[in-house]
């Protein structure tokens, strides 16, 4: 269909890298972002007597980048494009991220079998994420092809594609010729006009442009906790819907769109996956190995287009792997715990993943009532986490401080989030 977003379609839409040292990998900064906050949630590992679990973590210039991208759909006629063109240059070379995480458990009653004592609890969870960043980023006529995406017809696919590098900037890919090939009887010299300024070339391509990624996820199992001797481990089977977008804007498409994205462009699918987790505990120390996330079934594909598939979700189905160690010394009713491991699934290198720290503090009646402070770091970060334990609930603040100013030309952002748990 020949809307008004096929200017979109060409320019931003969705966005498929050929090469990693040119591109801003949104998807794959993401992965990252969210597999280090799960770390910190197996830091503070559930039990057997969660109830309710709620975390929320975002980068505090978000909310000042909104204002900032209201104030060009605010502008009008001209200066929208300059408004929107100030907006990115402002912002060039910068992350956002934020994210929701809610879960719900209900713990079931324990068992054994054949020695091995199961201590199960029916989940369910919900969580979004999102990530904004701006860099200037070539287009190329290959980046054309996967940006125009499967609504436009091939015949013009091979027009846009053929002219792109050969037409000056700010100039239309469509000529008066192509006019009446497309649009046949409706062809007058208005649509003509307005087909042509559809199809327009970005007049700084190679300006900063914006990524945005988004990413909504829920999941619904049972998890079985595992422990014989020393020995203990995990099995969850899940039912998980996951729907994502990632699209990319220039200044043109931020000052003539109001919405940067639409729920019926979400791809999603539901499957049915599961986590193992096997671990070893001796005295005051443990370690365990996790593989998460892990396919076996398409149960829902996203259909669209008189029913065909559009395509897999950005965010993929990559496994992640973890190894994890800690070890615990006790004193005077206090208590240390060095740890330290690694996680790793497509996307980024192994030495992004890898983390260490530890926790100090003190609690006692069964860990009801206590005081722990977290400090922990890894390739970008310095984390700083202190935790109250209150009878049946807990909250703990986290801050996530780069010590490094930027990855790849991208400045890192800095992560604050907040947790609060319900147990009985």
């Amino acid at each position: 269909m020949l809307g008004k977003k096929v200017l979109v379609l060409i320019m931003l839409g969705w966005l498929f890298s050929l090469n990693v040292l040119a591109d801003y990998e949104i998807v794959d900064r993401f992965r990252l972002y969210d597999d280090r906050l799960k770390t910190m949630e197996i830091l503070r590992p559930y039990g057997h007597d969660f109830l309710l679990n709620i975390n929320a973590a975002l980068n505090p210039d978000v909310k000042k980048t909104i204002d900032d991208a209201e104030k060009v759909s605010k502008t009008n006629g001209t200066s929208q494009i300059t408004e929107a063109q100030n907006f990115l240059t402002q912002h060039k070379n910068e992350e956002f991220v934020g994210k929701f995480d809610l879960a719900f458990g209900i713990p079931l009653p324990s068992f054994t079998i054949s020695g091995i004592k199961f201590t199960p609890d029916l989940r369910f969870g919900t969580n979004v994420g999102a990530q904004v960043g701006t860099k200037a980023v070539l287009l190329t006529a290959q980046t054309v092809v996967d940006l125009l995406g499967p609504e436009i017809p091939q015949s013009v696919v091979d027009l846009v594609v053929a002219r792109f590098d050969t037409t000056g900037n700010g100039a239309s890919l469509l000529t008066d010729a192509d006019c009446v090939t497309i649009l046949k009887e409706a062809n007058t010299a208005d649509n003509c006009t307005k087909l042509k300024e559809k199809y327009l070339k970005p007049a700084s391509p190679d300006m900063a442009d914006l990524f945005a990624y988004v990413k909504y996820e829920s999941r619904f199992g049972t998890l079985f906790n595992a422990y014989k001797g020393d020995f203990f481990g995990s099995f969850n089977p899940y039912v998980r819907h996951r729907a994502d977008l990632k699209r990319r804007y220039t200044a043109e498409f931020l000052a003539k769109e109001s919405e940067l994205f639409e729920k019926d462009e979400l791809v999603d699918f539901v499957d049915l996956a599961t986590d193992f987790m096997f671990g070893y505990k001796k005295g005051e120390w443990k370690i365990y190995a996790t593989a998460e996330e892990i396919k076996i079934a398409e149960l829902k594909k996203n259909m669209v287009l008189d029913g065909t598939r559009y395509g897999e979700t950005f965010y993929g189905d990559e496994i992640l792997f973890r190894l994890h160690s800690d070890y615990t010394f006790k004193f005077a009713g206090f208590a240390l715990t060095p740890f330290g491991g690694i996680h790793k699934r497509s996307g980024y290198d192994m030495v992004d993943g890898l983390y260490a720290g530890a926790d100090f503090g003190f609690s006692f009646w069964q860990d009801r009532l206590g005081l722990l402070a977290k400090g922990m770091l890894d390739s970008e970060y310095i984390t700083l986490a202190p935790r109250l334990q209150l009878w049946l609930m807990q909250l703990e603040a986290v801050g996530k401080i780069a010590h490094k100013s930027e990855v790849d030309g991208m400045k890192i952002a800095n992560i604050y989030s907040f947790n609060f748990r319900l147990f009985f």
